[in-house]
């Protein structure tokens, strides 16, 4: 039996290495000429840690990442709002949190699973699915069709194929903000620890997350109540927009900008999606952010796709290729991941408030938070499930 992937990104790539590991013959249909991302960087929280170790992938993805120790939290004024020990997560977890360039992540996990045999075929848009007879045909836009035993969509949130063969009606829900993204390069003579830095504004958010001593991946946002597609903007005018904007952000913001990688920045209007009961139908199955997209302010996104890998082949491993392995999976992880979903959208209300009020009672809140247990309850929760 074969398992054809849709979609070569995070998901595609992790579940294809997953699957190959345990027997399974695997091949990858990706829509790009080439491995693409959507998103600058990743935090790799200690679950994401885990299931990399349980690919035997750990010691390359610290070559190629940084350890982290804090996330301090100031408002647009640079006044502190607290600091979440990153370091405490670790202990609590067991495993070492670390920042990476997601074209970096890609880069190890496409390696990985073209050492395994997993075959990978580019400039293959599918156009549709249709069941045939026991097998699933998939017909792609250049008129060449495949048949396959079981397909898994890892085809991304907003134009699942897969997803729309699930869910016809299910479509991306606009959260009302959006993020431009990037990397930076600057010289630094620092010896000071790696720290998350997260700036809030009223409606507005700041974050710059270090991959080493002398880059990071950033990502500027603000709410915006229309979605309106800026199909001709050029990074040059988003860069220009970013430093009117946040022209008078502390002193990390200013230095992030003017150092941007041009290339890197990409304006995203946020969508995520309703949490779904199917993931499912007989052998076809969605994962990854087909199946539970969750906001980047849940920091979650890529782990929760590591997580999916991991345990579709766990259950492959002790179901079979089954259409029960598929529900088995789903039932595995819909609570945590509708959890995720949930709690994205009410960080999101919260940073991206346009009142004013309300943001200078929420900055009071973050002052007064006990980040020492909230450090233990985010690692008590992303662990969950994981032994």
């Amino acid at each position: 039996m074969s398992i054809t992937i849709i979609g070569a990104g995070i998901a595609g790539l992790a579940t294809a290495i997953s699957l190959a590991k345990h027997g399974v013959s695997v091949q990858i249909f990706e829509r790009s000429a080439a491995l693409t991302h959507i998103g600058a960087g990743i935090v790799l929280w200690p679950n994401a840690i885990w299931v990399l170790k349980k690919f035997g992938l750990l010691e390359k993805v610290i070559a190629r990442s940084a350890a982290l120790q804090n996330m301090r939290r100031f408002n647009s004024e640079n006044q502190s709002l607290g600091c979440l020990s990153i370091e405490r997560i670790n202990q609590h977890s067991g495993f070492t949190s670390r920042s990476i360039l997601r074209a970096d992540l890609l880069e190890i996990l496409l390696a990985e699973a073209l050492s395994l045999g997993v075959d990978i075929f580019y400039r293959h848009p599918v156009e549709r699915i249709e069941l045939c007879a026991e097998q699933f045909k998939v017909h792609f836009k250049h008129r060449k069709s495949i048949c396959s035993d079981a397909i898994i969509g890892a085809d991304g949130r907003m134009n699942s194929v897969v997803r729309k063969y699930l869910l016809p009606e299910n479509n991306p829900v606009y959260q009302g903000f959006v993020n431009v993204i990037g990397t930076a390069k600057f010289a630094s003579d620092s010896d000071s620890p790696l720290d998350v830095l997260d700036y809030w504004g009223t409606g507005e958010r700041f974050g710059i997350v270090p991959v080493g001593a002398n880059s990071a991946y950033w990502a500027a946002g603000w709410s915006s109540e229309k979605h309106i597609q800026d199909r001709n903007i050029n990074p040059e005018q988003l860069l220009e927009q970013l430093q009117q904007r946040f022209a008078n952000w502390p002193q990390p913001v200013q230095l992030l900008l003017e150092n941007a990688n041009l290339s890197s920045i990409k304006k995203l209007y946020i969508h995520d999606h309703h949490p779904s009961d199917t993931w499912s139908k007989g052998k076809i199955l969605m994962l990854g952010d087909a199946a539970h997209a969750a906001l980047p302010t849940s920091g979650q996104g890529a782990c929760q796709a590591l997580e999916d890998a991991w345990w579709l082949a766990h259950c492959v491993g002790l179901q079979g290729l089954t259409s029960e392995s598929f529900r088995q999976f789903t039932q595995f992880r819909k609570e945590k991941t509708d959890n995720i979903i949930y709690s994205g959208r009410q960080i999101a209300k919260s940073i991206f408030n346009p009142d004013s009020e309300a943001c200078k009672l929420r900055d009071r809140q973050s002052q007064q938070t006990d980040f020492s247990l909230s450090a233990k309850a985010m690692a008590d929760f992303w662990m969950s499930g994981l032994s």
